[in-house]
């Protein structure tokens, strides 16, 4: 008994001795395959930072090794579609007073204030977009600003007095103004610095183009400055603000 105790044992022993022996031989393998992933991430990362002092160290520097890439495309894209739809609601804003004031019979006072309003929106929204870019970073803002721009344009469509019709307006304008300084600080932020003047100008160039959508879609759906069909016109300008929304998510 005493024997094949001490056999029961030294198998034990050996049975441990190959455990230990191929958990380091795991191991190693683990430890070899993960060195060249490691050395090829450290690599890129010191490519990317070669011949940069690591005391002055700056995002345009990072972005310039980058490049311009899928990212930049894509942001600019966007930012110039709402720029299109803003364009377009100067031009359409104009036409849809002088249509409304013929159907709902308001004097000239009311016509004045109801351009204006649109536009003392935008200068409350564009001063309160640089401290909500500071406090919430600038996606976030640009994402809630851009889904209630698209809700209160379609909902000026539907107006049925001067009142809804103002209230909606001014808070379009509002968001019209808090989107726009926004979106053009994000490109000019994160867009590589050797791309970065041809690319701000594409953009503000979009607000120009919006002008000719909205002169575009007046021309099939205004019959005269008094007369037209002023609800299609509002809601045409709205599809590049649901196309940039739903750009947003993909």
């Amino acid at each position: 008994n005493q024997h094949r105790k001490q056999k029961t044992n030294c198998k034990l022993e050996d049975i441990m001795e190959s455990a230990d022996t191929e958990s380091q031989n795991n191991k190693s393998l683990n430890n070899s395959l993960a060195k060249p992933i490691m050395d090829s991430s450290m690599s890129q990362n010191k490519s990317l930072l070669d011949g940069i002092n690591s005391d002055h160290i700056s995002l345009d520097t990072i972005w310039g090794r980058i490049g311009f890439g899928w990212y930049h495309a894509r942001m600019t894209f966007i930012i110039g579609l709402v720029a299109v739809s803003e364009g377009a609601q100067v031009i359409i804003s104009t036409l849809c007073i002088g249509i409304l004031q013929n159907e709902w019979g308001y004097d000239d006072f009311t016509k004045t204030l109801l351009i204006s309003l649109l536009f003392i929106g935008v200068v409350v929204g564009a001063c309160v977009s640089g401290f909500s870019a500071d406090k919430h970073g600038r996606y976030q803002p640009l994402l809630y600003s851009l889904g209630l721009m698209t809700a209160f344009n379609i909902l000026s469509a539907f107006s049925f007095d001067v009142i809804s019709f103002a209230v909606t307006r001014t808070i379009l304008g509002f968001f019209m103004g808090f989107y726009g300084p926004l979106g053009f600080t994000m490109v000019a932020e994160n867009v590589p610095i050797d791309f970065r003047g041809k690319i701000v100008m594409i953009a503000n160039s979009c607000f120009f183009m919006g002008e000719l959508l909205g002169c575009l879609t007046a021309y099939f759906t205004v019959d005269s400055l008094t007369s037209g069909d002023w609800q299609s016109l509002t809601l045409w300008s709205n599809s590049t603000l649901l196309l940039a929304l739903i750009l947003n998510f993909l």
